[in-house]
């Protein structure tokens, strides 16, 4: 796992910043709740069904924690650059969604039962400090998903299992603590991945690789489950999705995909879902390709993504670096966990630029150099990690990149590489 040090010197930078985030959210929070129970024109937007959801009284632990984990963040981050990026995120969300309430004002459409017993306290404080509206999007949410990220990025182990539990728990309390409606819900994993993607990480700015045809496939699925949304709003689930992979392709960003510390943020994770299951059916069989992985220079290994006990069998080897170049999956925990992992996260099925290529060169480079043994991956191993091989047994061997395409069929026949002229990078040591 690649682990800065902790910058010296945090504890004033994230007490001030926790102070700012928090007030900023008191602000917004409570003037919306207000200004709305002024207002008349406030309606309800919920399905028949949600009245039949069960009230789970429990549930209000891991709800009220939240402010809990909200706070921890602050003191979580090991840098004042991520103190800034947790900041920005947090205020920003809050501003947006207040701007929400205050357009599309809803008003909770069931009953808020104070149960009896030990969590009654708990329900008498939550409705003291809140009021049925400032629903959609669900602040709940889209702080659980932008908070998650950096609990995800620096705990390990069952720790780590155990929190991941935890916040699903806390997505759930939404529901059925009977607090938001199955739309505030979603609509608040959307404010999740626009906060993120309008507020990246700048370690993390991933690549820029536009691709007008994958952008119009993407676009014209969107747009034919727009067309049956008329049918069933299920289908308003896909769009979203088409719509986010469409983007991700027109710009060429695959930061917008979410992969943030070698996994999907939640967000990204719930927003993309479709496609995902979808991408996951048709990939099924490549996914079992065997063998897993391939030498092609000696400790220079590339191959598909790998499952967890394929993963946790390279690692036990010992000393090995992981470059991952998926945009659209998770890494193994084993990979994030216990390899020193790299992720240079490029879109799928597009030629790579010559500075991908020399980007990833450099990544093996100085993995070699530190040495580690490498392995270099992409979701089948056929098609981008396959060109990166190539690229790699040129510059290794001295030949030219034409010989090496034709070495690394040998070794795996059913690699696609694109050889376009812009993606020729290769330089002899």
């Amino acid at each position: 796992m690649n682990r800065a040090p902790r910058e010296p010197g945090l504890l004033w930078p994230a007490l001030w910043r926790l102070a700012l985030a928090g007030v900023t959210f008191v602000i917004v929070y409570s003037g919306c709740n207000q200004f709305t129970a002024t207002r008349s024109d406030v309606g309800t937007f919920m399905f028949e069904w949600e009245r039949h959801l069960p009230f789970v009284k429990e549930l209000v632990v891991p709800y009220w924690s939240l402010d809990l984990f909200f706070c921890g963040a602050f003191f979580l981050c090991r840098s004042k650059l991520e103190l800034n990026l947790l900041t920005k995120r947090l205020i920003g969300v809050t501003i947006a969604s207040g701007i929400f309430f205050l357009l599309f004002p809803l008003k909770l459409g069931l009953p808020r039962p104070v149960p009896e017993g030990w969590t009654a306290p708990l329900f008498h404080a939550l409705y003291f400090n809140d009021l049925p509206y400032n629903l959609a999007p669900s602040l709940h949410i889209s702080l659980r998903s932008l908070v998650w990220v950096f609990y995800g990025a620096h705990i390990t182990g069952w720790v780590r299992r155990g929190v991941k539990i935890w916040f699903i728990l806390i997505g759930l309390s939404t529901l059925l603590l009977w607090q938001h409606h199955l739309v505030d819900v979603a609509s608040g994993f959307i404010m999740g991945w626009v906060i993120a993607a309008l507020i990246p990480d700048p370690r993390q700015l991933g690549t820029r690789n536009p691709s007008r045809k994958y952008a119009l496939r993407y676009g014209y699925g969107a747009l034919a489950c727009t067309a049956l949304s008329f049918v069933s709003i299920a289908f308003v689930w896909p769009v979203v999705a088409c719509g986010i992979v469409s983007l991700a392709y027109a710009t060429g960003l695959s930061r917008l995909l979410g992969k943030e510390n070698g996994t999907l943020s939640p967000s990204a994770e719930w927003c993309l879902l479709p496609v995902i299951l979808v991408t996951a059916h048709i990939q099924r069989k490549w996914l079992k390709l065997q063998p897993a992985w391939r030498e092609v220079t000696p400790g220079v290994m590339f191959g598909r993504k790998l499952t967890g006990k394929e993963a946790e069998q390279l690692v036990s080897q010992g000393n090995l670096a992981v470059i991952d170049f998926t945009a659209e999956s998770n890494a193994p925990v084993a990979f994030r966990e216990r390899a020193h992992y790299h992720n240079l996260p490029l879109l799928d099925l597009v030629p790579l630029q010559p500075e991908h290529i020399s980007a990833a060169l450099g990544l093996i480079r100085s993995a070699q150099k530190a040495g580690h043994r490498v392995y270099i991956h992409c979701q089948l191993g056929l098609q981008r990690s396959a060109l990166i091989a190539a690229h790699w047994l040129a510059e290794y061997e001295e030949i030219d990149l034409e010989a090496s395409i034709l070495k690394i069929r040998r070794i795996e026949p059913r690699v696609i590489i694109f050889s376009s002229p812009s993606s020729r990078v290769v330089t002899h040591s």
